[in-house]
């Protein structure tokens, strides 16, 4: 009889409005604003920042994918260039042997023809890095 008489007061204080008119419930659970516990709140906080990461990271990986793509495509295809490049040079130094061979014995025709190239990568070793500076961090 006592418990049923705390049990139907417990209930009337929770039915009365709390200070400004507003009742003493939790508007989302419907529990007495009483019981609420910092942890609940704590993890609901928790939660609604991690559902705000993930969706900056799902907008950060649809902004970065077209991004990774085009430069996946540049990169195969200044891999193909550059293939082609070589097989095309690795020609050329063979027709600029064949051709001097024909004054020279052959290690002469390799020696002019390695000469050459090296001239060509020393130019190439002093010029290049005027039109490509540094990068500055």
């Amino acid at each position: 009889m006592i418990i049923g008489w705390m049990a139907s007061a417990r209930q009337d204080q929770m039915d009365l409005p709390g200070k400004n008119g507003h009742s003493q419930t939790d508007e989302v659970t419907g529990a007495p604003a009483s019981n609420l516990e910092w942890s609940e709140l704590v993890s609901r906080a928790v939660g609604d920042l991690s559902r705000i990461i993930k969706a900056e990271v799902r907008l950060l990986e649809l902004g970065l994918a077209g991004v990774v793509q085009a430069e996946m495509a540049r990169l195969i295809t200044a891999m193909v260039l550059g293939s082609l490049a070589i097989c095309a040079g690795i020609c050329l130094l063979a027709a600029l042997v064949l051709f001097l061979h024909q004054w020279l014995m052959w290690w002469g025709s390799f020696g002019v023809t390695g000469g050459i190239v090296l001239l060509l990568v020393a130019t190439l070793w002093v010029v290049l890095p005027r039109f490509n500076p540094p990068a500055e961090f």
